[in-house]
């Protein structure tokens, strides 16, 4: 017996919170990267995002697709700027820092005009950092 099926879905999207205290969870970023589409705009001025580091690592933050002027903010755990990027127009924003294991917010925001953005967040652990000394005597 030959049938057609047809299979369609719709559901709410999921928006990051406006606020640092209803920001979308991200999980732990620990040598990962997450990607996550969406909008900054009059209607939407701004988006967080939570995430944790398991360990110390580089943190790489990239703002892209602008098609308008939007800017990046990061805060630790209890809501204290730590950096931001904020370029000009609908150039491409980056953060690079060296950050310790914790809880972090991103803040993604209009400056002016609605934009569509992707927003890529990831870290990889470094393969030294700090210094070690070795007391000890040499003999010949």
């Amino acid at each position: 017996q030959n049938y057609n099926l047809g299979i369609s879905g719709a559901g709410p999207a999921i928006d990051p919170g406006s606020t640092r205290f209803s920001s979308l969870d991200l999980g732990n970023l620990s040598r990962s990267t997450r990607n996550w589409n969406d909008y900054v705009g009059s209607t939407d001025a701004n988006d967080y995002y939570r995430f944790e580091l398991s360990e110390n690592g580089n943190f790489h933050l990239r703002l892209n697709g602008l098609s308008a002027d939007a800017d990046v903010q990061l805060f630790d755990r209890n809501g204290n700027f730590i950096t931001s990027s904020t370029r000009a127009g609908s150039v491409s924003e980056a953060i690079d820092r060296y950050l310790a294991a914790g809880t972090y917010y991103a803040r993604v925001y209009q400056y002016s005009g609605n934009t569509n953005y992707t927003l890529s967040l990831n870290t990889d652990t470094p393969s030294h950092f700090g210094s070690r000394t070795l007391t000890g005597s040499l003999r010949g």
